[in-house]
């Protein structure tokens, strides 16, 4: 009998790219909405108590000073230096997240997709930017073995809204989908494969929160991912076609009018897709194993900086304003706080 290979955050890897100012660019906006995104992300990523991925196994390539090329060079060498010893000691790699906020652009008369990079430049993006096709090259080659889970938030620039009928976003989202694409498809519980999960938004250039803090497609990933599936309470992990819906819900309740919607396409199927593999620690069923015990309020201590944060639990007096950080950011039913990573009871 075959053992599936499920996912762990022993034998994860994460790449995060992106920037959050690009200064070769006018035309793309700086935001500290970037860089507050991807570093929330990366919180979650090592907290123990959530995702829980050892340091060793995330290259953190956000609003580096590098070339494309270098970037490129750094993501080959971590691929094949963490396998390998991933290999060596018993933990051997199954999946690779890869996670980008930014811009996207086009460029040539074939409107090519690239994501930009703190080095992009206006008077040349192709050889400034990661090209979509580029990536897919570099990750079927050095991740091959692997089940490849693509994050994209990219943001448009307002000229590239007037360039296409449907929208910058699908087309880059057919693009990576063309990258990517294996047209062999299995079926079952697949060991390797890639799943694409992206921000589609409408026809306006902005998509960042009304206070600037997030963007609003990965501030709803974040909430998703730090609430969990309150309707699946009896599964340890969802998957990210799960974490899409989570995403949706999260966005449709949003009172701006012009959010974002969340795109989820599985490009390589040939051993099943990999959208259905529960990938994320579902929150929500941890608090429900612990129910059974009554909780303590706990007084927060001080956390060096450079140390991820724990989750504390405590009863929460206010429904809308965390107890230690005092963003006016929780809903009923939050686990933890989306701005500081500490965990609180919004049913208390």
């Amino acid at each position: 009998m075959m053992t599936l290979k499920n996912p762990s955050s022993q034998t994860t890897l994460v790449v995060l790219l992106g920037a959050s100012e690009w200064p070769r660019f006018p035309e793309f906006q700086s935001s500290k909405a970037f860089a507050n995104s991807a570093s929330r992300l990366k919180d979650y990523l090592l907290n123990p108590q959530l995702l829980g991925l050892s340091a060793e196994n995330l290259l953190n390539l956000f609003d580096v000073d590098l070339s494309a090329d270098d970037i490129d060079s750094r993501i080959c060498d971590f691929l094949d230096q963490r396998i390998a010893e991933m290999k060596i000691s018993g933990n051997a790699a199954r999946d690779l997240l890869v996670y980008y906020v930014g811009h996207g652009g086009f460029f040539g008369p074939q409107a090519d997709y690239y994501l930009a990079i703190r080095r992009t430049r206006s008077n040349n993006p192709r050889a400034s930017s990661i090209e979509i096709a580029a990536l897919a090259d570099t990750l079927k080659e050095k991740a091959r073995r692997l089940r490849r889970l693509l994050i994209l938030d990219c943001c448009f620039a307002a000229a590239a809204f007037q360039s296409f009928q449907s929208g910058p976003a699908q087309v880059a989202i057919q693009q990576t989908i063309a990258a990517f694409k294996e047209k062999a498809e299995g079926t079952g519980y697949p060991e390797r494969g890639t799943a694409l999960l992206c921000s589609s938004g409408p026809k306006v250039p902005s998509l960042i929160s009304r206070d600037g803090g997030y963007t609003m497609f990965t501030e709803a990933l974040l909430h998703a991912l730090t609430k969990g599936n309150p309707r699946q309470q009896n599964k340890s992990h969802f998957s990210l076609r799960e974490l899409t819906t989570l995403t949706a819900d999260y966005l449709s309740d949003s009172p701006e009018r012009n959010a974002p919607r969340p795109h989820l396409h599985s490009p390589d199927q040939s051993e099943g897709d990999v959208a259905d593999v529960p990938f994320f620690p579902n929150p929500a069923a941890q608090v429900n194993n612990s129910s059974s015990s009554p909780q303590k309020t706990v007084k927060q201590e001080s956390i060096p900086a450079n140390k991820p944060l724990q989750p504390i639990a405590v009863a929460l007096p206010d429904k809308s304003k965390c107890p230690f950080c005092g963003a006016n950011n929780l809903r009923p039913g939050d686990i933890y706080c989306l701005d500081c990573g500490n965990r609180v009871d919004t049913n208390s």
